[in-house]
């Protein structure tokens, strides 16, 4: 039997809580970037339900694809920059993680039973990696920056049982 080692050049969840990184997103058009730093900020102040939905337009597509369900559709921050991709992706994965760790009661007071069950379950079922890789890497699994990839990967290994 083999052991594989991780290693992690920067802290998972960390990346988002440093100013520098906030002031570094100028790569976004100027409305995402006003986005992904208000989101940030939302999310610095435990404002958790604020955060995710201010931060949604940047990961979800802004026109899915009604003739095929199957085909997915890129969102906007698909087409940024790597280093902002990586910022925008590991604040989306900090907010799912800050979900599933509030715990049920108040998450489920927060968001409401069945959005904080539909949350916690993207983390749970994994679907969060496919929400990753089609919508921010055009379903290129490969694609997928390695520090994107650490964080999803610390979000399911610390996901408490159910």
């Amino acid at each position: 039997m083999s052991t594989i080692t991780l290693t992690v050049t920067q802290p998972p969840f960390q990346l988002i809580s440093s100013n520098a990184s906030l002031s570094s997103s100028q790569s976004l058009p100027p409305h995402l970037n006003r986005i992904y730093k208000q989101a940030s900020h939302l999310f610095l102040t435990r404002q958790t339900q604020a955060a995710l939905e201010t931060l949604l337009p940047l990961v979800t597509p802004s026109n899915p694809s009604k003739e095929d369900p199957t085909q997915s559709s890129s969102a906007p921050i698909a087409s940024a920059t790597r280093g902002t991709r990586i910022k925008v992706w590991n604040l989306y994965i900090s907010i799912i993680n800050e979900i599933v760790e509030i715990g049920a009661e108040a998450g489920k007071k927060q968001f409401g039973s069945v959005r904080w069950k539909e949350l916690v379950a993207k983390a749970r079922d994994g679907s969060i990696w496919d929400e990753v890789v089609n919508q921010g890497y055009t379903g290129i699994e490969s694609a997928v920056d390695a520090d994107v990839v650490a964080n999803l990967l610390v979000l399911k290994v610390k996901l408490p049982p159910f």
